[in-house]
């Protein structure tokens, strides 16, 4: 699961994350994933001009660890 992999991008010391995919609830990461993010890392940027299928509301955001 997504959070499985943002537990090892931390334990391997990782600073940046780019995320691209849905919001907390939509098809892309777990709520763990999404739960890790808001708690341990901090939300720098996000593509306003990201362009998607028109079925599915995914976002470009990058984030750093606090």
């Amino acid at each position: 699961m997504a959070s499985d992999a943002l537990a090892a991008f931390e334990a391997a010391s990782g600073e940046r994350l780019v995320y691209i995919g849905e919001p907390k609830g939509g098809k892309t990461a777990d709520d763990a994933f999404f739960d890790g993010l808001t708690a341990r890392w901090k939300l720098k940027s996000e593509d306003a001009h990201f362009v998607s299928w028109w079925n599915l509301t995914d976002r470009a955001q990058c984030w750093a660890r606090r």
